[in-house]
């Protein structure tokens, strides 16, 4: 569909410029008039009568002053109002802004601690499950203790020590140092602050914690246990009433802890405290360094250090206890902010209005009693000046109409041209650019200035099209028809922006002439000016529409959108599938989910993967990875997981050259991973959600 043709309402800018050059013609005639009548009127009207106006405009002028001071105090008092609380409403974002970026890194902070917590305090797991196979779940120190504790050291360095307490009394540590020899024989029960830890560890069978506790070498410390029960087959299992058989424990500092999670960094520029609800005190500070300021412990369990003040809190739950972090800026909630250079423009812009108000009053006033004293003399103007006068004026009118309705219509034009994404331009037959719209300036990044004195030619942006639009312009000129128009299109062709850039664009061109009412000025038989708007006239001046396309910019754009949209959400669901596997309860869930729906052969095979890792005799991780490889991956294999057959054919070869490295299973586990997070864990999430729905509905 063409941009412009022949039978358009659009007014062009020829007619416009002849129009205003009949409307400047009129408008000198009317000064003329204005003149003529005042040099009448001084030669008309008496002296007394020209000291009466004299007077009169000096009283308007005061007039003027007085209301437009008056006006302008008032406004100026209105303006002053609305920038304080315009400027107080800025500075208070600015606080908000800073207090939500605090509250988004004692969020982080929050979850770093209590992940890397929960993930440290897994090992506890791990132990008991080691117990639990040792025969009569009776610990040997001189065999395996002293290597499994080597290992756990290395898998958890934030750990300090790791001890197996039979019937709550400390008999096993490692390492075991000249300070921690003391512990060995400790009953955990003896001591009320453990015991009572202890008991709850008992009680809900789960992982406790113990603390936090000042160490003889002035850090802070926690302390985790995890119950042992003998399985229910065993017969020590009567033992202790409930068959319990005692507990392992580890023990982090908390400076350790922060180092493995970059917490320094995370709140670099921050003061921050840690705060216990259970004995209602800060146990932990830091003051802006990468280190930790430990308070004074009283006798009583209590400390003497000072809540900041104004300060984010969150909450952190875990393992049944109850802390919260504290932060703030070392440097306050101050805000680098430019109020007071804010403040001078508000006050200058006040003065300008107040100034402003006076001058404008002033003049209005002078206005409307010049119009009064213009309306007195031309009162007593001659009739034929006065007939004069109308038909000026209403030729004036019919002007005044004619512009603005060129002016509508060009403002028409140039709202749809700019909300049109494609770029429009304007050219002559030699290629010059005389008007676009603003997406030609986004996209060729060239300025206003550069179509300046038809500076710009189209072969700039479009090397390859110039021969085709020599061509369409010498048909158009040959053309015998009054109406002539000619449509080309180039699916595809280079162009390229000021700064160099090519990329591949599609052009629609129309080709068109412009045409113009002849406008004739004549006199009727009354002697009245009459303007006759009868035929067409041919400018002569041959133009071309360019639709310009952009081929490739919202294609990549939205591609890499998608691309990125999809990445997250992967790595949100990977996060939490490794969340519910790290913590015990919620894998059991979603391993009962699986076997509920006959998937679980991959929840089988990951723990199975995990369980080859723990084993640190090189003939059984052998003997187990060909349990593994019959059980999961095999043709024949009674849970065989869905892998594609190259990967089959991959751990067909690395099983059968395999000696039991630890990292055999690396590659098949991030499959195995990769395979749960996707349509295992979304179904398991939706069925826990449908779940908690219906209890609340019952």
């Amino acid at each position: 569909m063409p941009l412009f043709n022949d039978n358009t309402s659009t007014v062009t800018g020829t007619e416009a410029d002849t129009c205003i050059e009949m409307q400047s013609a009129t408008t000198k005639e009317n000064k003329e008039k204005t003149e003529t009548g005042s040099v009448v009127a001084s030669q008309y009207f008496s002296e007394n009568f020209k000291k009466t106006l004299s007077d009169q405009r000096h009283s308007v002028r005061i007039k003027g002053y007085l209301f437009g001071f008056v006006l302008g105090f008032f406004l100026l008092t209105l303006t002053m109002i609305i920038a304080a609380v315009v400027l107080w409403r800025i500075e208070s974002f600015r606080q908000e802004n800073v207090k939500a970026y605090a509250r988004q890194l004692a969020l982080s902070a929050e979850l770093s601690i209590r992940r890397q917590i929960e993930v440290s305090f897994s090992c506890l797991t791990l132990m008991s499950e080691v117990i639990l196979h040792e025969k009569n779940m009776v610990v040997n120190e001189t065999t395996w203790f002293r290597e499994m504790g080597k290992r756990l050291v290395v898998q958890f360095p934030e750990l300090e020590q790791f001890e197996y307490a039979p019937n709550d009394v400390v008999t096993f540590i490692y390492p075991i140092t000249e300070e921690n020899k003391l512990a060995v024989g400790w009953n955990k029960t003896a001591n009320p602050f453990e015991s009572k830890s202890v008991y709850r560890a008992r009680e809900t069978r789960s992982l406790t914690i113990s603390g936090p506790i000042q160490t003889a070498e002035n850090t802070i410390a926690i302390v985790g246990q995890y119950p042992i029960y003998y399985p229910e087959s065993s017969p020590f299992g009567s033992l202790n009433g409930d068959g319990y058989w005692g507990c392992s424990v580890t023990l982090f500092t908390f400076d350790k802890l922060f180092k493995k999670i970059d917490l320094f960094d995370l709140l670099d520029g921050y003061y921050f405290q840690i705060y216990e609800y259970d004995n209602n005190r800060i146990f932990l500070e830091s003051y802006g360094n990468e280190s930790l300021k430990i308070p004074h412990f009283n006798d009583d369990g209590s400390t003497n250090a000072t809540a900041l003040k104004d300060a984010i809190e969150e909450d952190i739950l875990v393992a049944g206890s109850k802390w919260k972090i504290m932060i703030r800026p070392t440097n306050g909630w101050t805000v680098d902010s430019v109020f007071w250079g804010e403040l001078v423009v508000a006050i200058f812009l006040c003065i300008v209005v107040f100034v402003s108000t006076i001058m404008s009053t002033q003049q209005l006033f002078q206005d409307y009693y010049r119009k009064k004293e213009y309306q007195l003399i031309q009162d007593q103007l001659e009739n034929t000046v006065s007939e004069r006068t109308k038909d000026l004026l209403q030729s004036k009118d019919e002007l005044q109409l004619l512009l603005e309705r060129i002016s509508s219509e060009e403002q028409k034009t140039r709202k749809i041209l700019n909300s049109i994404d494609d770029t429009v331009i304007t050219i002559l037959s030699d290629g010059t650019i005389i008007h676009c719209n603003n997406t030609f300036y986004k996209t060729f990044v060239f300025q206003e200035s550069n179509l300046m004195n038809n500076k710009l030619k189209v072969d700039i942006i479009l090397p390859d099209i110039m021969p085709d639009i020599e061509q369409s312009f010498n048909e158009l000129k040959e053309s015998t028809q009054k109406n002539a128009f000619i449509q080309r299109s180039i699916q595809q062709t280079r162009a390229q922006t000021k700064l160099g850039r090519e990329f591949n664009v599609r052009v629609k061109m129309n080709f068109c002439s412009l045409f113009l009412n002849d406008i004739s000025q004549t006199t009727n038989s009354k002697n009245k000016i009459v303007y006759n708007m009868n035929g067409t006239i041919r400018t002569g001046r041959d133009i071309c529409v360019l639709l310009i396309h952009d081929l490739t910019e919202k294609v990549t754009l939205q591609k890499d959108l998608v691309e990125k949209e999809q990445m997250n959400v992967n790595l949100k669901t990977k996060i939490e599938f490794q969340e519910m596997f790290d913590n015990f309860e919620s894998r059991k869930e979603f391993k009962d989910f699986c076997i509920k729906f006959h998937s679980e052969e991959n929840i089988l095979l990951l723990e199975a993967i995990q369980y080859y890792k723990t084993l640190t005799n090189i003939q059984e991780r052998v003997k187990f990875q060909f349990e593994i490889f019959d059980k999961f991956i095999d043709d024949d294999a009674s849970m065989k997981i869905n892998i594609s057959s190259e990967e089959q054919e991959i751990y067909k070869f690395k099983i059968s050259k395999g000696l039991g490295e630890i990292e055999l299973f690396d590659g098949l586990e991030k499959i195995i991973i990769n395979l749960l997070s996707q349509d295992p864990f979304k179904r398991f999430k939706e069925y826990k959600k449908n779940e908690e729905e219906m209890q609340q509905y019952l």
